[in-house]
């Protein structure tokens, strides 16, 4: 597992660092940056999250309701966790990024390749089941932290393109349509957001180090990232995981579910956590600076801390 964690944090890393030197030697200005933010969000992300729900079958999703709810607690958890830790560590200006990215982990993109190494297909049907209530987070209560009291955010999350994908993942899968078997249209459909999907992480991450390279040098006073990275690591967790395990043993939930819900408790920050800031006007050099040294430091806590669960009572 320690090896697969490394792995996957070592790509991420060099890609981060592509973007960065890209954004040095001008390939990315500041506009391209912020357009490119916009396109993951209401593009590719939204993409991915319709393509992998059309994925998901119907009996999958009825036999397994349960995980989808467990993920939006888990997150809402995270967030309460966010906006308590928030006002010791940031201004006024900065408390809705930190609640934000201490509530959203890196639930798909490192999970899901640790999951199916360690779990099997259980660990990445789990993962794939947790994203639906992820996402039903990440585009209400997520959006409304990020958008604040006074932007309606109500109005706003309705012309989301992320939520309607989400909820419309969810009633394809319901109704038991693959569109993979319908017809030439629905194979074409399937395939565009296979292409869209698949360019959110490497063009988030690319993007992430651009702008990391545009906010070199960070804060003086760096309070705020150390406050979301250390609430991310190890405080959320230390809420969570306690809650996790006693929903397994309430629910009757199988090792290999539990184990799952575990691991992506223990995430750093997502890497679409730094376009969603720059898309609802949230500090956006926090957050990629957040999504950076948590995504290093996470490759050393999480195998630490999946190994004391793992040999603990």
């Amino acid at each position: 597992m320690a090896s697969v964690a490394f792995e996957v944090i070592a790509a991420l890393v060099l890609v981060m660092g592509l973007g960065y030197l890209a954004r040095r030697w001008g390939l990315v200005s500041d506009s391209g940056a912020e357009s490119g933010a916009r396109l993951v969000a209401d593009v590719c992300f939204p993409a991915l999250c319709l393509e992998g729900l059309a994925r998901t079958s119907a009996e999958a999703l009825v036999a397994a309701w349960v995980l989808p709810v467990l993920a939006f607690v888990a997150l809402a958890v995270s967030l309460v966790v966010g906006l308590a830790v928030a006002p010791f560590v940031a201004p006024p200006a900065q408390r809705p990024t930190v609640a934000f990215c201490v509530a959203v982990g890196n639930w798909i993109f490192l999970p899901l390749p640790l999951a199916g190494a360690l779990f099997g297909s259980q660990g990445t049907l789990t993962v794939l089941l947790h994203n639906v209530g992820a996402q039903l987070f990440l585009w209400t209560a997520g959006v409304a932290v990020l958008r604040g009291r006074g932007e309606r955010p109500l109005a706003a999350l309705l012309r989301n393109a992320g939520l309607w994908a989400t909820l419309g993942g969810v009633a394809l899968a319901l109704s038991g349509v693959s569109l993979g078997n319908a017809g030439v249209a629905g194979r074409v459909g399937l395939q565009v957001l296979t292409w869209l999907g698949s360019l959110t992480v490497p063009l988030a991450t690319l993007l992430l180090g651009a702008q990391l390279r545009r906010t070199a040098g960070g804060d003086a006073r760096p309070r705020a990232l150390v406050g979301i990275v250390v609430t991310r690591l190890a405080v959320a967790p230390l809420v969570v995981v306690p809650l996790l395990g006693l929903a397994a043993g309430r629910l009757g939930l199988g090792e290999s579910v539990r184990g799952t819900e575990e691991l992506i408790a223990l995430m750093p920050v997502s890497l679409t956590a730094a376009a969603m800031v720059q898309r609802y006007a949230g500090d956006v050099s926090l957050a990629a600076r957040s999504i950076a040294w948590s995504t290093v430091l996470g490759g050393v806590t999480v195998p630490l801390t999946l190994a004391a669960l793992r040999n603990g009572p």
